[in-house]
């Protein structure tokens, strides 16, 4: 993967939650343009570094890694998918990096390190998860469909058709108090990428409902351990 790729592939797993307004700057329609046309005068990745909350977390990754690039296509791949470079991050630095957001109380900041006695990383869904620990483990069906839709899903195409992807997936459902996967059901997922098109039977990736990318059996490996590992730490009462 080349360094315009990694951009892209960056800006699809962005480009849903953008256009929700839940991160990232306005600037969805300009984000639509440059994953329409696939092709970038550069102001794609100044798009890209407005969003506030992925790009600090790109740059942790990229650092502890000596890493030059926060685009650089495995700290994207690691941040979303998940790769080796998760496993590299110290857990003192990454407990460090994590208990300097001035939002967390000391109770937060203390139950944060009993977090990290686990495996805890730096992927997209450990914070994704956080949102269980912070509502008080409360089984809220809202809560369960942010978290569901927020995480990075994946599941294997069955249909696809209009510009819709019907896909078999896990769900993530409450079980005596604990997030788990649930059996496989059905899933409509929007295909707002026309120039990359998936095929029935591949494994794709979506957030918030919306195709991210064609999965290959390690990235989708990859994509279930860390998401299943992140579910699992912060089911940790």
């Amino acid at each position: 993967m080349d360094k315009q790729k990694a951009i892209f592939e960056c800006a699809r797993f962005a480009f849903k939650p953008n256009q929700l307004t839940y991160c990232g700057p306005d600037q969805n329609k300009e984000l639509a343009e440059y994953l329409e046309k696939m092709e970038t005068d550069g102001g794609l990745a100044l798009i890209l570094e407005k969003f506030e909350c992925m790009v600090p977390n790109l740059e942790f990754i990229a650092s502890e890694n000596k890493i030059k690039n926060p685009f650089d296509e495995k700290v994207v791949e690691a941040y979303w998918i998940g790769n080796g470079l998760l496993s590299n991050i110290k857990k003192s630095r990454l407990y460090s990096y994590l208990s300097e957001n001035p939002k967390l109380t000391l109770k937060e900041k203390l139950k944060l390190g009993g977090k990290l006695k686990a495996p805890a990383n730096m992927h997209h869904s450990f914070h994704v998860f956080k949102v269980w620990q912070t509502s008080g483990f409360a089984e809220n069906p809202q809560i369960l469909k942010m978290i569901d839709e927020c995480r990075i899903g994946w599941g294997q195409i069955i249909e696809f058709k209009n510009g819709t992807i019907k896909v078999l997936y896990e769900p993530i459902i409450f079980d005596k108090g604990n997030l788990i996967f649930g059996t496989l059901i059905e899933k409509n997922i929007l295909c707002e990428t026309k120039n990359i098109l998936p095929k029935i039977n591949d494994w794709i990736s979506f957030h918030w409902s919306s195709y991210c990318k064609t999965l290959s059996p390690e990235e989708l490996k990859n994509l279930r351990f860390w998401t299943k590992t992140n579910m699992e730490i912060h089911n940790i009462k």
